[in-house]
């Protein structure tokens, strides 16, 4: 069952040993009613995603994931997640992130995959993020990115790659 306060309309969960996204039991009707716009469930004990875990959450514009035992994601585990601004899949064991992972995230401005166990990239994994503002991909294990031809981001500001061994990597901006 949830903490006490939990439920509002930035949920946080943090610190609550969540195993499965199932297990925070709410229910379609309650999410519809609080429509919360942000989740906090960082530094818990999440391991994966069950299609449609985050189907309740269509309207989340920041999911903090930070810090959980999060090894694979599917393909579809943000597909219903389109308001998405603010992304934190930091501090999890992710080796690889599914080249269409953020297909359905046109909206995502910040995006935190930094402390992970990420060794290749792919050339698609950011394609049509034209919205992306901030990128952290640092202390990872990234001995070759595939990004052989140029990636322009024209609103990217800021970008950590400290701590990584790039090969081959190219960020651009006007």
């Amino acid at each position: 069952s949830l903490p006490e306060g939990a439920l509002c309309h930035t949920p946080n969960l943090s610190r609550n040993n969540i195993v499965e996204v199932s297990e925070i039991g709410l229910s379609g009707n309650i999410c519809q009613l609080l429509h919360p716009k942000s989740l906090d469930l960082s530094f818990n004990k999440i391991s994966s995603f069950l299609p449609g875990d985050l189907s309740l959450f269509p309207g989340l514009s920041n999911l903090d994931l930070r810090g959980n035992h999060l090894s694979v994601l599917s393909l579809t585990s943000l597909s219903s997640l389109w308001s998405l601004a603010h992304l934190d899949l930091s501090d999890n064991n992710l080796a690889a992130l599914p080249p269409t992972i953020f297909q359905q995230s046109s909206n995502l401005q910040k995006l935190f995959i930094q402390n992970n166990s990420l060794s290749l990239l792919s050339p698609d994994l950011f394609s049509g993020l034209d919205n992306l503002l901030l990128l952290n991909i640092s202390r990872n294990d990234i001995s070759s990115h595939l990004l052989s031809h140029q990636v322009t981001y024209p609103s990217l500001s800021a970008i950590s790659r400290h701590q990584i061994n790039l090969i081959s990597c190219r960020f651009l901006t006007p």
